[in-house]
């Protein structure tokens, strides 16, 4: 049997949109709660400006260096909130071999730090990358 050898492929004029992540994001979060593997109410739909700086964990993201780029668009994404009933509380496995980063102060993924103000976020800043639960993406701060 011989091997079959593919056709070369240009590569992808891939450019970012914003919204072109939000809505295919969007749409994944309502296809889960559509199916009813996350209940609809477990899931946070940002409102439609964006999350305000009083919604989103700003003082968190800004620790973890991430540019603003990034932060415009945490602020347009849906956030599924931890189970807190059932047989297994916790983060939704909502892909294969993932957890949710929740970046919003209410139930947020990074509330122990920015709950406990400047101090908190200082050390937040200083911990390694993989030491946080944004682990373990040790990106630069555009991405």
């Amino acid at each position: 049997m011989s091997a079959m050898t593919l056709p070369q492929q240009q590569p992808l004029d891939c450019a970012y949109n914003r919204d072109d992540v939000v809505a295919g994001l969007t749409q994944y979060y309502l296809t889960l709660t559509s199916t009813a593997y996350v209940p609809a109410s477990y899931v946070d739909f940002p409102p439609p400006g964006g999350w305000t700086d009083a919604d989103l964990d700003v003082g968190a993201l800004r620790a973890l260096r991430r540019s603003e780029t990034v932060i415009d668009l945490l602020r347009h994404l849906p956030y599924p909130r931890p189970m807190h009933d059932g047989p297994r509380p916790g983060p939704w496995n909502v892909a294969p071999g993932s957890k949710p980063v929740r970046y919003l102060r209410h139930l947020g993924t990074f509330s122990r730090w920015s709950d406990r103000g400047d101090a908190g976020l200082l050390e937040l800043a200083a911990l390694p990358m993989a030491d946080t639960p944004a682990a373990p993406m040790d990106l630069p701060p555009d991405v």
